[in-house]
């Protein structure tokens, strides 16, 4: 393959494959509990660095969720995975989606960890709502405000700190293409997408977006995104995480590990 492929680790062993897609501003070494789990029990994995991210931040260009996408699809007709269950995280949904529509015949499952969705409507005006936002504040402080919702502790733990630190050490440029190629997806595309997804799906929710601010989901919550999916047609398996916050696979690896076993 050549260098213009992203950064990726397949591990072959039986089917079908683990497919793990990280989330915004991070990589794939936030699944490195699952790789560990299911590399212990022989099982086929495939783990990448979006374009954009990690190991693949050369590739800077078409930062959008169905190029990313193609990217894992390219990989999996490389390693001629037969079937997949793909599981994406936060950002990581859309493109576990995405993935899941372009190559209907190898997914099998669809795993949502901590998805959400964070514009309707117009797609330009969304877009141009968000830059506004950017703008004023400044691409760094806004993604670290946003990532310092995203924990249990106020604080820097071992958990946090590092996550935090990989998020500032992040191009400005890179990450506003990403984030307003997400807020387009999800005010133009998050209907008619969901709406052709005919895999099976299942969701892991641990936090959910409220008032514009991020918390933990108790047994009353009420996750506005999972009726959109539903109302586009989506039936999925839902599961609520408690005492956890965004990072649902290094958390609480236990239940995700399960969700991607089932």
């Amino acid at each position: 393959m050549s260098d213009e492929h992203i950064y990726h680790r397949f591990i072959d062993g039986e089917g079908p494959c683990i497919v793990l897609i990280h989330g915004m501003a991070c990589d794939h070494t936030d699944w490195r509990l699952q790789e560990a789990h299911f590399t212990a029990q022989g099982r086929q994995m495939l783990l990448m660095d979006l374009r954009g991210h990690g190991q693949s931040l050369h590739i800077r260009d078409n930062l959008d969720m169905p190029t990313m996408a193609a990217d894992v699809v390219v990989l999996l007709h490389h390693y001629d995975v037969q079937s997949a269950i793909v599981a994406g995280h936060s950002m990581g949904c859309r493109v576990a989606t995405e993935t899941a529509l372009q190559a209907p015949d190898i997914i099998e499952k669809v795993v949502l960890v901590d998805g959400s969705r964070f514009a309707e409507g117009d797609p330009d005006e969304a877009v141009a709502a968000a830059r506004a936002v950017i703008e004023k504040r400044g691409f760094g402080n806004h993604i670290k405000a946003n990532f310092a919702s995203m924990f249990l502790d106020d604080g820097p733990t071992e958990l946090s700190q590092p996550i935090m630190d990989r998020t500032a050490a992040w191009p400005d440029e890179v990450g506003e293409q990403v984030m307003l190629a997400m807020i387009r997806w999800d005010a133009g595309d998050f209907g008619c997408r969901y709406s052709d997804l005919k895999t099976p799906v299942s969701v892991l929710q641990s936090t959910h977006m409220a008032d514009g601010k991020r918390s933990v989901v108790v047994e009353s919550t009420h996750v506005g995104w999972h009726d959109q999916i539903a109302a586009a047609g989506v039936s999925a398996d839902i599961q609520s995480v408690y005492e956890c916050g965004h990072f649902t696979m290094l958390e609480a690896a236990e239940q995700t590990n399960n969700a991607l076993a089932a």
